[in-house]
């Protein structure tokens, strides 16, 4: 008996449903009333009638047999419930699954946006340079390259821009030398 309340004390706290918990209480009721046969049986054997102590058997039989149909029933609610968690737990997993997938596309997708638009950023300019470059080798030294990013091509665009002055500077005083 104290084994038993134990267990269902036990067992009653894991409780998370109506139909285990009605079911429970079930269980505990044909549990009492197993025991008091039990004990009535007792008392009837010290008197020791053959024909009592079957009817007790019978009765402890059946009721025995209630508590085992009973069981099973929690049983039933228990395995129902299960399926149900993990059929909820695939649902969330392909769920989230999806988000994960659908996350990266978003991120790779920003990804090849940012690496263009830096990669453009870092092109244009030194295009530019190529440009001013092929028209200095052509002998024609005008006109200012305004570079404004990134900082490291900017600045190599004043150095051109000086140097293009320079070489038009030395153009001129070569003009003037052989004039």
């Amino acid at each position: 008996r104290k084994d038993f309340g134990n267990y269902f004390s036990e067992v009653l706290s894991l409780v998370d449903t109506p139909e285990k918990s009605k079911s429970l209480s079930q269980i505990k009721i044909t549990y009492s009333r197993f025991q008091s046969l039990a004990e009535e049986e007792m008392g009837q054997i010290q008197a020791d009638p053959p024909s009592f102590k079957k009817r007790y058997e019978h009765q402890l039989e059946r009721v025995g047999d209630e508590i085992l149909e009973e069981l099973k029933r929690l049983e039933s609610y228990t395995r129902h419930d299960i399926h149900q968690r993990m059929k909820a737990l695939d649902q969330a997993g392909t769920s989230a699954q999806k988000l994960a997938i659908f996350m990266s596309a978003i991120t790779i997708g920003l990804a090849l946006a940012i690496s263009l638009l830096i990669t453009r950023s870092i092109a244009k300019p030194i295009t530019l340079l190529m440009e001013k470059t092929k028209e200095i080798s052509r002998g024609r030294f005008e006109g200012d390259l305004h570079i404004s990013s990134p900082p490291e091509i900017s600045q190599l665009s004043e150095s051109f821009n000086s140097m293009c002055q320079q070489l038009k500077m030395v153009d001129k005083i070569k003009s003037d030398f052989l004039s």
